[in-house]
């Protein structure tokens, strides 16, 4: 029987935003509003990245699908506008594990590759995408470590529930407890070269000079 699963999944990580919720390390310099729009921003910058990849993806064989799993719902006008319904889940309580848990177990029943990509990740391009595919068609997992020492990207092609017990998912140290994880099961794994992500205030300067270099200053 013709394998009928999607090629792969790109499944993006975002917090419904809310002021005083969403990106609370940008608050002491943009305040609550300001952090809001950088939220936003952000999430908009690495949705608009997806698309690029999935379009690419069509030109050749029309088998690249986008999830979007929204923290505490999936139905912000935002993430209405990203993707329909069927496109939009709402992440498990309970912090990030359980949501990548969640995430990769129902997303490989259904495709190939997946990807896991947090939405404040602006440096994982189309071509970033597309090259963990590549290392996935080898490897059973791929990993972007993010220079702070947490992790951008995470790719899979198997299911190893045991992953994603015990592991402190949002501290800096994560990156060096997946990889020993990976080795202790036995998973088959590469990683790329690190990239950058925005969680502090000279994270967010940092990602206005990348996209406007002649603009001084923050938004």
């Amino acid at each position: 029987m013709m394998n009928r699963k999607t090629h792969t999944i790109l499944n993006i990580f975002g917090r419904t935003p809310q002021p005083g919720v969403v990106k609370t390390r940008l608050i002491p310099e943009l305040g609550a509003d300001g952090a809001l729009r950088a939220h936003r921003t952000l999430l908009t910058h690495v949705f608009r990245n997806a698309r690029t990849w999935q379009k690419v993806g069509k030109r050749r064989d029309g088998r690249r699908c986008i999830w979007l799993w929204g923290v505490p719902d999936a139905h912000n006008s935002l993430f209405v506008k990203m993707l329909p319904c069927g496109k939009r889940l709402r992440q498990p309580g309970g912090g990030l594990g359980p949501g990548l848990f969640r995430a990769s177990q129902l997303s490989l029943r259904m495709a190939n590759r997946i990807i896991l990509l947090g939405g404040d990740a602006p440096s994982v391009d189309a071509g970033r995408l597309h090259e963990m595919e590549c290392e996935l068609e080898q490897s059973d997992a791929v990993l972007i470590p993010a220079e702070d020492g947490g992790f951008v990207a995470l790719g899979l092609s198997c299911w190893h529930p045991a992953l994603f017990r015990g592991i402190c998912w949002g501290s800096t140290s994560v990156c060096d407890e997946v990889r020993k994880r990976f080795n202790r099961l036995g998973i088959r794994w590469r990683e790329l070269a690190p990239l950058w992500d925005v969680d502090r205030p000279e994270d967010w300067q940092r990602y206005r000079r990348w996209i406007s270099p002649t603009t001084p200053g923050v938004a």
